[in-house]
């Protein structure tokens, strides 16, 4: 069976990395092109990214932000395309989340590489399920739930609530995916272990998964079956994963398995200082033991050619172990503290963002930087609304990432923020393309395993209903309503509906349908609107702190920085904790190229309206002392 398994998943390999190849010809002219295209960025490597370019094993790579990570990571990524495989095997890239897939596919486009037939790119969870449970669990006996769905947050949430252990369920997550021997006495620490059965089996039995399944399952099957080993090394001889720092102990054992054991190649990138997913259960010092592991090359980058000279010192004085030091070009860069107690007739939290908008915001701009170069960053959704409330008033467009927002950010979403892009000016410059879009829609159509036919009847449906939704004057005010609503009937229904494939993603568009309606919270919402969520010189950019990296900006603007919540109160005597919110508040420093304005009130409320006066932050003392040094 196993040499079956074998032979049939080597012609499996082959049909999918060549589906989209008409033939050899093509393959060499787009690999001419591709050369053409990076040589300029292999050209401007300095010595460090230089070795990771030239490395031939495996490859560590400790890179601090602004330290040209992801461009080290593409252009080394482009050599292995050319040099090192040949299709139809590949390279699989993995990273953290969808907005990082977007950000790397982003990149990869702009030096040539924006369509490549044997290239995956996705998060740790789609590999696991694409590459791994799909094509080879049932021969593994995974005991998948048969026409199982991807459940939704919604789903398991419901699923906690009917074993009644939802107050649990922070816990049983972290215990899934922190103790990976289900043999061990530390399983059953504190019945955590029995919950985390339960919890299973109720999804399992309403035929659902989760994305922790397809991790767990994608480690199962390798780790038990040497021939799918085998088989994911003829399909992927090499492996990449950015954002190593969050990604947790699953995908390490995956890759102890698969590389040192499998033999397949390995460059990794990450930064321990930028871990800041410990609730999640992240462990930094996972990348770490990978470095310096014998069988691997470590290369650190440590020229930062993104932050001013201030702004890194003051980050240095957060994580004082960084060995970051600025390119010798670099700006001087600005630190600036506002101390808003009060302001007009607010107080707290609300005067800091009315005076965001009425000062700080026109300050900047004066000086010649646009919206969309800056960021306004906080702890969560709650101070998300009092930016978001302030912004609003003053008839601001934003672009707004955290829990509070109108829509979740997933695949489906931005994929339609980008057609609604394409509707606006990409099929007069080209960007976004449409090419790209019609690929990303087959993906989601072909989770139906539609016939050839089909999936050329809706292609041309999706192609008639984009080309015919073109806007002729970007300042003519199409309702997204009408827009959105169009599209679901003419090609969305056909795959998202209640049951299908992608749940998550239907919740979302179900969400979205129903808020734009009359009376809804986006009922002004117009397609330009919606276009500008992915990027647009007149939207303000407001992200939680979590949410901010792998993102940049000219300026930034810190609020909230309260003692008692950035540290929170009972993370200062816990010191793993404290440490994992000094890395979120260094992340959020380091996001600014040219200043940085920190703000806060020294006081806060909870959420049952209790006064707390514990002062400004600690990281923001630390900060203070650093410049009263300099001067």
């Amino acid at each position: 069976m196993a040499k079956d398994a074998l032979h049939s998943g080597y012609h499996s390999i082959f049909n999918q990395n060549t589906a989209h190849i008409t033939s050899w010809r093509q393959l060499n002219l787009w690999s001419i092109s591709l050369h053409n295209e990076f040589q300029l960025e292999v050209d401007k490597l300095n010595s460090e990214q230089r070795q990771v370019y030239d490395s031939t094993g495996h490859c560590v790579v400790l890179a601090g932000p602004g330290t040209g990570k992801t461009k080290t990571l593409i252009t080394k990524l482009g050599r292995m395309l050319m040099e090192d495989v040949q299709p139809p095997r590949g390279v699989a890239c993995l990273t953290f989340s969808n907005e990082t897939v977007r950000e790397l596919e982003r990149r990869l486009k702009k030096i040539g590489l924006g369509q490549v037939p044997n290239l995956f790119i996705g998060t740790v969870h789609n590999f696991c399920m694409a590459n791994i449970v799909m094509p080879y669990g049932k021969l593994a006996k995974i005991p998948l739930p048969h026409d199982f769905k991807v459940a939704s947050e919604d789903d398991q949430n419901n699923c906690f609530q009917n074993l009644g252990i939802y107050n649990q369920k922070q816990n049983v997550v972290i215990h899934r995916r922190t103790c990976l021997d289900r043999n061990s006495a530390e399983w059953n620490n504190g019945g955590l272990g029995e919950l985390v059965e339960r919890y299973e089996n109720q999804l399992h039995e309403n035929h659902l998964i989760d994305f922790d399944d397809m991790t767990l399952w994608g480690l199962r099957i390798v780790e038990q079956h040497e021939w799918a080993r085998k088989l994911i090394k003829a399909r992927f001889p090499i492996l990449i994963i950015d954002e190593y720092q969050d990604l947790g102990l699953p995908l390490h054992r995956l890759v102890e398995i698969l590389c040192f054991d499998a033999g397949i190649r390995l460059l990794a990138v990450g930064d321990p200082d930028q871990s800041i997913y410990g609730f999640l259960g992240a462990k930094p010092e996972l990348l770490g033991d990978l470095a310096n592991d014998p069988r691997v090359q470590k290369v650190v980058l440590k020229l930062n050619y993104r932050n001013g000279r201030k702004i890194l010192e003051g980050a240095k004085k957060i994580i004082s172990n960084t060995n970051n030091e600025c390119e010798n070009s670099i700006a001087e860069g600005e630190i600036f503290f506002y101390h808003i107690p009060n302001y007009g007739n607010f107080e707290g939290i609300e005067a800091q963002a009315q005076y965001i908008v009425d000062v700080l915001l026109p300050n900047i701009q004066a000086r010649g930087i646009g919206l969309e170069k800056i960021a306004v960053l906080y702890l969560d959704h709650n101070d998300g609304q009092k930016i978001f409330d302030a912004t609003q008033k003053a008839g601001l467009k934003t672009i707004r990432i955290d829990q509070g927002a109108h829509y979740r950010k997933n695949e489906i979403t931005r994929w339609l923020e980008t057609c609604a892009a394409w509707c606006m000016i990409g099929w007069k410059n080209g960007e976004p393309g449409l090419t790209e879009l019609i690929r990303r829609w087959e993906r989601f159509f072909r989770a139906n395993h539609p016939s050839d036919s089909e999936l050329w009847k809706h292609r041309k449906n999706l192609i008639r209903f984009l080309w015919n939704k073109r806007i002729e004057d970007p300042k003519q005010s199409v309702f997204l309503r009408d827009w959105i609503s169009k599209f679901y009937e003419g090609c969305l229904s056909a795959v998202f509906y209640d049951g299908c494939q992608w749940q998550a993603e239907y919740h979302q568009l179900s969400q979205i349908l129903d808020k734009v309606k009359l009376g809804k919270p986006m009922e002004s919402f117009t397609v330009m609107d919606f276009a500008g969520q992915i990027g647009h010189p007149e939207f303000l950019n407001l992200i939680t702190l979590h949410s901010v990296k792998g993102l940049e900006f000219d300026e930034v603007i810190i609020m909230g920085l309260e003692e008692g919540k950035i540290p929170n109160y009972y993370d200062t005597g816990h010191l793993t904790k404290l440490k994992e919110k000094q890395r979120l508040f260094y992340v959020g420093l380091t996001r600014a190229r040219k200043a940085i304005h920190l703000v806060y009130s020294g006081f806060y409320y909870d959420r049952n309206g209790n006064r707390w006066e514990y002062g400004k932050s600690q990281f923001v003392t630390l900060l203070e002392e650093q410049i009263n040094l300099q001067t």
